[in-house]
């Protein structure tokens, strides 16, 4: 993934690429306007952790956007969990969508906006 970011970002020049450990960021504090996470906080085994090294690095005034799976009763979510249970990125986190919202809130963000896209 990060081979073809680098290659479809090539001519971006404001943009870089670079592998990072979410638990212990190199960035100074204060660095980021926006940071996205994408599928991130339910594979890993400390997301709060994460969370707070993002919260270090945002600027004051910055903006974390979060699209993570959140579990559903649902027939079709029942069957998606299952289905997850073969991938290779196991979910330690099964969050409902107002689980999700406490924990960032939890972690010092503000939730500006969410939106559930379901299944």
């Amino acid at each position: 993934m990060i081979a073809l970011a680098k290659t479809n970002l090539k001519d971006s020049k404001n943009i870089e690429v670079r592998k990072e450990d979410v638990f212990n960021l190199s960035f100074k504090e204060d660095s980021f306007d926006f940071i996205v996470m994408i599928n991130v906080l339910h594979i890993i085994d400390n997301p709060k952790k994460a969370l707070d090294e993002c919260f270090r690095v945002l600027k004051k005034d910055g903006k974390l956007i979060v699209a993570s799976y959140v579990y559903t009763t649902s027939v079709t979510g029942k069957f998606y969990q299952w289905l997850l249970g073969f991938s290779v990125c196991k979910s330690h986190s099964k969050w409902k969508e107002n689980e999700l919202t406490n924990i960032l809130e939890e972690n010092g963000f503000v939730v500006l906006e969410k939106q559930l896209i379901k299944s």
